[in-house]
């Protein structure tokens, strides 16, 4: 049986603070929002959003799992609740996404009609926003040292260097992210639980108008693009 859950309750922490002088904030609905997971994990009672204490991984896969959050349940079959421990409380999760994501949408400005589809963001810019026709466009996690402590960086899916939590390295393809799970779990023996959720894609597509980069008006003439944080509601049962 297949532990019900979807990475998005991690990406719910990915906070806009990518650039932190912007004359214009616009967020809006992404219509794909695809991304590859490749660990799933549960820390240990002590753990925190900085540390996850001695992690259990409940699915691994080197070559990952790609997901659509646009698509209902596409989700929903990344990880083994039998390979959790019984008698152990956990209260937190942390999972090791790529740092690239594909997102499509149209974002309203205060002065135009922004349209995915454009150049790839990179490392060190965000995605352009002149594209005519909506379509899918990759879009990554910026080098920064100034996100979430809630997430790091890390050079590898299975004992890599770490990034100290809020910086993103340039050297790193993957990231982790850290979250409080709904309540403590502790599993008993032959219990096999699982957890629902719903997410809501309505601010997953982030327009950021840097005035520092000759913006600051609003305009599709900017790599601006980046992505943003699903609001998540998980329960266990």
């Amino acid at each position: 049986m297949k532990i019900i859950k979807d990475f998005a309750l991690i990406l719910a922490l990915l906070i806009s603070t990518i650039n932190s002088s912007m004359a214009e904030l616009v967020k809006a609905e992404a219509t794909t929002f695809k991304n590859t997971v490749h660990a799933m994990q549960l820390c240990e009672s002590g753990s925190s959003l900085t540390n996850c204490v001695n992690p259990v991984t409940i699915g691994n896969s080197t070559a990952g799992k790609t997901m659509d959050l646009s698509v209902r349940g596409s989700a929903h079959s990344f990880g083994n609740a039998g390979l959790i421990p019984s008698g152990i409380t956990f209260t937190h999760g942390q999972v090791i996404l790529s740092r690239t994501f594909t997102i499509s949408g149209t974002v309203v400005t205060s002065s135009a009609t922004c349209k995915t589809g454009g150049t790839a963001g990179t490392k060190s810019a965000g995605g352009a926003t002149n594209n005519a026709a909506v379509a899918a466009q990759v879009l990554m996690v910026p080098n920064s040292e100034d996100m979430t402590t809630s997430m790091n960086s890390t050079s590898a899916i299975v004992d890599g260097t770490d990034a100290d939590p809020a910086n993103v390295e340039a050297a790193h393809d993957f990231v982790k992210f850290r979250w409080v799970l709904s309540k403590p779990l502790t599993v008993k023996p032959g219990q096999i639980p699982t957890m629902t959720m719903t997410f809501d894609l309505s601010e997953a597509l982030e327009f950021n108008d840097n005035s520092d980069e000759g913006g600051g008006d609003g305009a599709c003439d900017g790599n601006n693009f980046y992505p943003g944080a699903p609001a998540i509601t998980n329960t266990f049962e």
